[in-house]
């Protein structure tokens, strides 16, 4: 790795570790909106309709076992 292309990769790592600190609360709503995108349309590639037809549910079930609604 150059200078060149180092400098924006230490900047981007501080401002991920800078922000995971800031996110890491514990969060206290009862309801929560999730947004979910991949960059792909959901029809015909796998790992993108396996986030739609499990993932998604998934959360969604054990948010409700745990008394919150997504």
């Amino acid at each position: 790795m150059t200078r060149r292309t180092a400098l924006p990769a230490l900047a981007a790592g501080a401002l991920n570790i800078a922000l995971a600190g800031g996110l890491s609360t514990q969060a206290a709503a009862d309801t929560f909106k999730v947004r979910v995108g991949a960059g792909h349309p959901v029809q015909g590639i796998a790992h993108v309709t396996s986030v739609d037809t499990f993932f998604i549910p998934e959360v969604t079930k054990r948010a409700a076992a745990k008394g919150h609604t997504v």
